[in-house]
């Protein structure tokens, strides 16, 4: 008997740029960037979205990319079986990291900041980390209102100096 924790793994794969929001998050800030990334190739830079996230910071999709930005490492796993936490490299469920992104910018919440050694608590959940990716993720925002490739061009070099101050 397969066991249902796992089936999302023997599903067929489903295109991601056809990606649709389940009932839960549509007309979420989410599901808008993650359409928006998924669908304009030319603002994404050539990279994969996050779906934990939903910026385009994976080389691929479903390769155990690891996102630098909320720190999801993408097994595959996505709606619709975001709820069930896989047992895989990811500690939460992808909906639990969707939720905890919201409020530190991470997969973990600050109740598990405990967990960290005290560098990587500075490192993730401090104010000033936060600060630096809330300002990255603006950034990412300002993209999806964009429409010249100068423009485009622009706001990553932006996006890329900005990098260099997320702890």
């Amino acid at each position: 008997m397969k066991d249902e924790a796992f089936r999302w793994l023997s599903e067929p794969r489903q295109c991601f740029s056809d990606w649709e929001p389940p009932a839960a998050l549509r007309g979420s800030s989410f599901a808008k960037r993650r359409m928006f990334f998924e669908r304009h190739e030319t603002h994404s830079k050539g990279n994969a979205v996050c779906p934990a996230c939903g910026y385009p910071t994976l080389r691929y999709r479903n390769g155990y990319d690891y996102c630098s930005l909320c720190h999801w490492e993408d097994d595959g796993q996505d709606d619709p079986w975001a709820d069930q936490p896989n047992g895989g490299p990811n500690d939460h469920s992808l909906s639990e990291a969707r939720r905890n992104f919201r409020d530190t910018y991470c997969v973990w919440s600050n109740d598990e900041a405990k967990d960290f050694s005290p560098t990587n608590q500075e490192r993730l959940f401090s104010e000033a980390a936060q600060r630096e990716k809330r300002i990255l993720c603006s950034l990412y925002d300002g993209l999806m209102d964009l429409q010249e490739a100068r423009d485009i061009e622009k706001q990553w070099e932006l996006i890329e100096k900005q990098w260099k101050s997320v702890p």
